[in-house]
């Protein structure tokens, strides 16, 4: 579970956030979200897309998406402490 999550509002965040990646694409992501955004001006992208991290020894920090069955799918593992500190000045932070 989650000590902290982020939420990812738009396609230049992602982006942004891609500088810290240890494993996995968000450009790739962005990229497409952006196009959507484009063609349709929402997205089934839109309010879907957090960045979690972990409150134990572990310190794993993920990009996460919900799909459209409502199942979390990996996106990407970031670098913990970079990533926490870009995420508290630049992103909103959510509670369940």
């Amino acid at each position: 579970m989650a000590a902290k999550r982020f939420h990812i509002e738009n396609p230049d965040q992602l982006r942004e956030l891609a500088a810290f990646v240890k494993e996995g694409k968000l450009s790739t992501i962005a990229s497409v979200w952006t196009a959507a955004k484009r063609r349709n001006g929402t997205t089934r992208w839109d309010d879907k897309i957090f960045v979690g991290f972990s409150g134990d020894r572990n310190r794993i920090a993920e990009v996460v998406r919900i799909d459209a069955n409502s199942e979390l799918v990996y996106c990407a593992t970031l670098r913990y402490n970079l990533a926490l500190n870009w995420c508290e000045k630049n992103l909103r932070e959510v509670y369940d």
